[in-house]
């Protein structure tokens, strides 16, 4: 099959594509963005690009949406139109994703109130060597130094993090900090580091928005919020609403892109925040995320597609806790991701959070909660 160069103006990128692929499809292998408010099905005439080189014509739908000297001037939707010739297309300013201010709150917050207990946290351990009278297992060594610093509970720890336990003590004279996560009844160990490196403890927290995606620059030891970073979802190309993108994500090979786009736009969030404050990524060992119930199963991969149908039911309503790794998130290879729980089909983990955030479960005064976003709801409650 052939193929063609569709250059975009003026980001000045380019994609080598097969002929036939729409220029929307085009603009998205060129990492440009293409406002696309109706995912791609041509009835919203927001993709509208002018071909200014090359061979393209508006199809019959697409006319309704464009004068005739806007036809004559090269004027098309970019979703419905194939290439079949190289080409140049310029992107006007109504089509790019420009202008809109993102709300991001305060960008550094106070100390997390007395009692607070982060996600993950490091426990610094300095422990006895072994001797005749005291020849435990390493991984036993450190789960009974563990014990005696956070409590009596099991503790896992994977195939990957043992292999080099034993190196890693005997090298640093049995002083190591350990990185541990609450897991159900018990922790997980994440990681064992020689010396102490309890002061390089951050993680995330990301609000993943239908609109915007925001992440907080958490200090995991005292909960300050360090620096905060938004952008807006690339998901927008695939439609401006939940619906839009649940139909695109249905279609065949949707689902992947329109779960890329999300997961782009938090690695770039992360290249912000650690060039900002200076940090490495392989520091940042947790993060929680949080969005309506569509956005999480997006997020996560999970086909969404029975959410929009009767009788309405998501994939998941509490989703496990993984490796940020497993979906693409660029922090610590052992860092997790943990996604607030969903109510409902149409109520997700960002009203979990506005709940918990306002304090409604933890005062009996009856307390109201207005989340006014792309999508609105109300939460009324108390303990």
């Amino acid at each position: 099959m052939a193929k063609y160069m569709v250059s975009f103006m003026p980001t000045n990128r380019s994609a080598m594509v097969e002929e036939g692929t729409t220029i929307a499809e085009a603009a998205r292998q060129a990492d440009v963005f293409i406002k696309n408010l109706c995912g791609g099905e041509g009835v919203c005439g927001q993709c509208r690009v002018q071909i200014t080189s090359g061979k393209a014509e508006a199809d019959e739908q697409a006319r309704a949406f464009f004068s005739e000297e806007e036809i004559e001037r090269g004027y098309v939707l970019a979703c419905q139109t194939e290439v079949h010739d190289n080409l140049e297309v310029l992107i006007p300013p109504e089509t790019r994703m420009e202008g809109a201010k993102i709300m991001t709150g305060e960008a550094a917050g106070p100390e997390a109130e007395g009692g607070a207990k982060p996600l993950v946290r490091k426990i610094f351990l300095e422990m006895p060597e072994p001797t005749l009278e005291d020849n435990i297992s390493d991984i036993e060594r450190v789960s009974r130094e563990l014990r005696r610093k956070i409590g009596w509970h099991s503790y896992e720890i994977s195939l990957s993090c043992l292999r080099r336990l034993s190196e890693k003590l005997r090298d640093s004279q049995f002083k190591v900090t350990a990185s541990v996560a609450k897991r159900g009844g018990g922790y997980k160990i994440l990681r064992i580091d020689p010396g102490d490196t309890t002061s390089s403890h951050y993680g995330l927290a990301v609000d993943v928005g239908t609109t915007t995606v925001v992440a907080q620059l958490v200090e995991m030891s005292t909960g300050r919020i360090l620096g905060v970073s938004g952008t807006h979802n690339l998901q927008a190309s695939f439609g401006e609403d939940v619906i839009s993108r649940i139909i695109y994500a249905c279609k065949k090979d949707g689902l992947g892109p329109v779960h890329e786009a999300v997961i782009k736009n938090i690695n770039q969030l992360i290249d912000d925040l650690t060039s900002e404050k200076n940090i490495s990524r392989d520091d940042i060992i947790a993060m929680v995320a949080a969005g309506n119930t569509t956005m999480s199963h997006l997020l996560l991969g999970l086909l969404p597609c029975s959410i929009r149908l009767e009788p309405y039911v998501p994939t998941a309503d509490i989703y496990p806790q993984i490796y940020a790794r497993e979906i693409g998130v660029q922090i610590n290879p052992e860092g997790i991701l943990e996604t607030l729980p969903s109510v409902a089909s149409y109520v997700g983990g960002d009203i979990v959070a506005g709940v918990l955030a306002c304090g409604i479960p933890d005062h009996p005064e009856v307390r109201g909660l207005i989340d006014i976003g792309t999508n609105g709801e109300i939460a009324i409650g108390n303990n």
